[in-house]
């Protein structure tokens, strides 16, 4: 089961402002455009969390997947409080950390947030691919 991250709206890779997810050199994925607020942010899949910066963490399971918040947030670690560590075995859906978007915005950083699929293309993303344009609470299932 793969699971929103956050709350925000569906769309193409091709939409991020920045040539390393754009152009796919990490793997194939999707971007989802957060709500404003402070938001808690989940694990997609079940699996041990390999990485775990503020502003990004990579986890591994069925499949090995990267959620990037914000462009440009690696130096802006202010907006974020960790919930998880490195190493941590979770669910889908088990909290990693929160971010304040309101914050990171006044800051002008780029909200959109990289979803990559680092194992590649699979059934699971071209059935996220099939919601592009829609809006998603966190948790809410987007491939079974």
């Amino acid at each position: 089961m793969f699971v929103s991250p956050l709350q925000g709206k569906i769309l193409p890779l091709l939409q991020v402002n920045d040539d390393v997810f754009s152009q796919e050199l990490l793997g194939p994925g999707f971007a989802l455009l957060p709500t404003i607020g402070v938001q808690t942010i989940y694990s997609p899949i079940a699996g041990t969390l390999v990485r775990v910066m503020p502003h990004a963490f990579a986890v591994s399971g069925e499949l090995d997947v990267l959620v990037h918040l914000g462009l440009n947030t690696v130096k802006q670690q202010q907006h974020f409080t960790a919930i998880a560590t490195q190493g941590d075995i979770v669910e889908g859906g088990a909290p990693v950390c929160t971010w304040n978007i309101t914050q990171a915005q006044t800051a002008r950083i780029d909200p959109i947030c990289p979803v990559v699929f680092m194992s590649g293309r699979t059934t699971v993303l071209d059935a996220i691919l099939a919601k592009l344009d829609t809006t998603v609470s966190a948790k809410q299932v987007l491939a079974p």
